[in-house]
């Protein structure tokens, strides 16, 4: 399973460079959480969990972040 989320978060991490609209990164980091957690768990189910809480809360916590710290280099 650790190769399915690793490939499936280069993906999205190669989508998320091509559109730059900070749309797939955060799934592209849940997924490579998910990766890491492959070696802790054989669990699909545990592993889609930790895939779907990362990637909500990298979202949560990073969204707004991002998007002050571009418009500020916009605006200069």
């Amino acid at each position: 399973m650790f190769v399915i989320w690793f490939v499936f978060g280069i993906l999205t991490l190669t989508a998320e460079l091509a559109t730059g609209a900070f749309v797939l990164l955060w799934f592209s980091l849940g997924a490579f959480a998910a990766s890491v957690s492959t070696f802790l768990t054989d669990s699909f189910a545990i592993q889609g969990i930790i895939f779907i809480l990362s990637s909500l809360i990298l979202f949560l916590t990073l969204k707004s972040y991002i998007k002050n710290k571009t418009h500020k280099e916009t605006k200069k």
